[in-house]
């Protein structure tokens, strides 16, 4: 006999398995603890960064992914990870913004077609297999694709910034920039 755990004890130490039912009915009292995390941390949309949270733990829940802990301190966690994910998507934007001031940008010269043609150019630039994981990255569930990779989340990052870097150097040699 084996020391592994039988299927239907894989929900963690002493919690049982989170079901869609317990998910519907501890929703509004989750929902409103998520909020008012969100505010504590003085976030900009406690709202739809709550529903954000939710949705990605219906999500998991929806694919049958086994909890290994309380309902709760699951979404916190997940909660978690959405308010640094909007802390960089605004310090991204943010930099994003100074870098667009008029006259700056050299993509606002071209139009859809040639930024087009610039992305495949760009993309044409670098190695076939960063190219294909850069467009993968952008359209696929990155989970499923570091794990088909074989890799972390943080090194597919790590890939695809490189890549992005690459194309963005092509770029600018080619627009007479930097």
């Amino acid at each position: 006999m084996s020391n592994r755990p039988d299927e239907s004890s894989c929900a963690g130490e002493g919690h049982p398995a989170v079901t869609l039912t317990d998910f519907a009915n501890r929703y509004p009292s989750i929902r409103k603890g998520l909020v008012a995390f969100y505010c504590r941390r003085q976030a900009a949309d406690p709202e739809m960064l709550a529903d954000e949270a939710l949705f990605r733990v219906l999500r998991q829940l929806l694919a049958n992914v086994q909890i290994r802990d309380t309902l709760e301190k699951y979404c916190t966690g997940v909660a978690k990870l959405v308010l640094h994910e909007s802390w960089r998507r605004r310090k991204m934007d943010a930099l994003s913004d100074t870098w667009r001031s008029p006259g700056q940008d050299p993509l606002e010269r071209l139009d859809e077609m040639e930024r087009q043609a610039l992305l495949r150019f760009c993309m044409a630039s670098i190695h076939p297999g960063d190219a294909e994981v850069w467009r993968r990255y952008h359209n696929e569930d990155r989970v499923a694709l570091a794990a088909e990779l074989e890799i972390t989340g943080n090194a597919l990052r790590i890939r695809v910034h490189r890549a992005q870097r690459a194309m963005l150097a092509t770029g600018r040699r080619l627009l007479g920039g930097q």
